[in-house]
């Protein structure tokens, strides 16, 4: 009975033993990966480290970039993006165009322009605005059109962005199609623009009725021209939308367009002279402010609680 107590106590003695043993490792285990982890985010955020072995990292661990509003940007698209941008301006540094922005400056407009998709998205939302499978295919189909092939487009994508179609897809076409879509409901809503739409309806009826373009210019034009008697503007071929520009070629002299949309204003352009040879165009405009997206963007983003974790 006494030596199956001691060999009873002696098992147990070498049981706590090995389990002592065990914790200890996973102990140790656990303080390492603490301390790999802490050093990774500090290499990444702080030193900003960049290598493809942390970019595997971060596809397994995808750590946050920035938050907007409690919604959060993954490290790897903001990556993905900043080294699409970065071979962008290498591109360009390399065909000695003037003005190429400096590492931090790109860092800083790729965050921007990741935060303005989140608050587009938002507003989208508001409007039911989405972007459908369809959309994209369309789109992708146009840029591949006026690219030739769509062997051409992955070339130039790889050679000025290096990124594959799926990531332009991912990361340029779809955003720039919310973007569109949601400039398009923002300028068409009447309780942000129907003051100004109906300004330039009243401005081209009169206009219709025979009233002289001068006058309703004058009265109407939020163009500081229009009331100096200096509201003639001279066009070269390719200087304005070339939808518009088609319309104003096609016109003959003295003629005034409906209302037309340009950008953040809606116009009304009456053709004064064409020079078809030279793609010269003379017009008097009225020129009525509207509100976009972009108004709406900058007034979204001062109120927006904006957290950046990537320097």
């Amino acid at each position: 009975m006494i030596f199956k107590f001691k060999a009873k106590k002696k098992m147990l003695k070498r049981q706590r033993k090995i389990k002592m043993i065990i914790w200890s490792i996973v102990l140790a285990l656990v303080v390492l990966i603490v301390i790999a982890g802490a050093t990774i985010c500090y290499g990444i955020y702080k030193l900003n480290w960049r290598s493809p072995y942390f970019d595997k990292i971060l596809q397994v661990v995808p750590l946050p970039a920035a938050a907007v509003n409690g919604e959060f940007i993954s490290y790897p698209d903001y990556l993905i993006t900043l080294q699409a941008a970065e071979r962008f301006y290498e591109k360009q540094k390399e065909m000695n165009f003037p003005g190429i922005p400096g590492q931090e400056e790109i860092r800083k407009m790729v965050m921007d322009r990741l935060t303005e998709d989140v608050l587009i998205k938002k507003i989208a939302s508001q409007y039911k605005i989405s972007v459908t499978s369809e959309d994209i295919e369309n789109k992708t189909k146009e840029i591949i059109n006026n690219k030739g092939s769509q062997e051409d487009l992955e070339k130039f994508l790889n050679d000025y962005y290096q990124l594959d179609l799926a990531k332009y897809i991912k990361f340029f076409i779809e955003p720039n199609l919310y973007y569109s879509k949601t400039n398009e409901a923002v300028i068409d809503d009447e309780t942000i623009n129907g003051q100004a739409k109906n300004k330039i309806q009243e401005a081209l009826s009169k206009l219709r009725n025979g009233e002289k373009f001068e006058d309703i210019a004058k009265q109407y034009s939020e163009d500081a021209k229009a009331a100096e008697n200096a509201s003639q503007e001279n066009y070269l071929r390719g200087e304005l939308p070339k939808d518009i520009e088609d319309q104003l070629f096609g016109m003959q002299e003295g003629e005034i367009t409906d209302i037309l949309t340009l950008s953040n204003q809606l116009a009304i352009f009456k053709l004064v002279k064409k020079d078809e040879d030279k793609g010269a165009l003379t017009v008097e405009k009225i020129i009525v402010k509207i509100k976009t997206l972009d108004d709406l963007l900058k007034e979204q983003k001062e109120k927006a609680q904006i957290k950046i974790y990537a320097d």
